[in-house]
Order: C-alpha cells, then structure tokens, then sequence
C-alpha cells in the first residue's frame, strides 16, 4: 500500500483513545487528498462524506438568515446519523465561508470526540500554524498545530 495511505491509516488508530479523535490531511488543492480519502474508505470502509454537497444541499432549504444559526447544527446531525466508529470528511471548504460564521477546527474538533474523524484540509502547515487560504482572503485563518494530528500532503508526493 502507498506511504501515505498507510501513514493515514496509522494516524486512524493512534487518535482512538485521544481526548480529539481528528486527523487532519492538509495539503493545497490537487495535492492527492481525495485520493487518499477514497483508498483509506476502500481498505477500511469507513464511510466517506462529501461535506460541501451535503451540507450546502441542507443549507438550501433554509431561508438565508437561519443559515447561519443552523450550519454547525447540520454538520453534526450529518455525523450523528451516520453509525461508524471512524467517519472520512472530504471537501469542506464549505465550512470555511465567512456567512455561516463556523470555526472549521473546533467544529471538527467537537465532533471528533466520539468518534474518529479523518478531514481533508485544503490549506498549509506554516510557521507551526494549519493554515486556511492567502493572507487578506476573506476565509483566511490560522490556528496553532499544538495537539492537533496532520499528514501533510506535498505536491511532490503521490498518495
């Protein structure tokens, strides 16, 4: 099996009597995370979220001003309703948008602390910081990598 897939697969079992059972793969766009994600579902069978279609398909049957109220709300019950000890989130640069007013790392963080979850993260590890889009973007942000579990995913490597 491929380095990374079973880097990944190793990182699932280590996070599972952690306090936050979240693994994050970050790598910028076209780095290989799907890929990743699909292997691991197919050698473990966890189930595999697509978090921008799912949420953003929810997200439309609500008037605009409940959206922001309900986005976290909706995330969780996606996960909730889901029965499996590891679940694979991809795609969720949806949780990012400056409208539904989320914290993309505590969401995650929250919902990781019953189960295992693994997400992709379309951004960087700079100066010990998880990074979210450029400098004056208006989704960027950056939270500090202590006590958080990344695979950093370089362009160079193939998953």
């Amino acid at each position: 099996m491929l380095p990374i897939v079973e880097k990944l697969i190793t990182k699932i079992d280590a996070v599972s009597g952690a306090f936050h059972r979240l693994v994050i793969l970050a790598g910028p766009c076209e780095s290989g995370k799907t890929m990743c994600l699909n292997r691991v579902h197919e050698r473990i069978g966890a189930p595999l979220i697509n978090i921008n279609l799912e949420l953003s398909q929810r997200l439309l049957e609500l008037p605009r001003r409940q959206r922001t109220f309900e986005a976290s709300i909706l995330v969780g019950d996606l996960v909730t309703n889901i029965e499996a000890p590891c679940l694979l989130m991809d795609n969720i640069e949806i949780l990012f948008h400056p409208e539904l007013a989320l914290d993309p790392l505590r969401l995650l963080q929250n919902l990781s602390r019953n189960r295992i979850i693994v997400s992709t993260w379309s951004g960087i590890i700079s100066s010990g910081h998880l990074v979210y889009a450029e400098p004056g973007h208006p989704e960027y942000n950056r939270w500090p990598t202590n006590d958080l579990t990344i695979i950093s995913m370089n362009l160079n490597e193939n998953p």
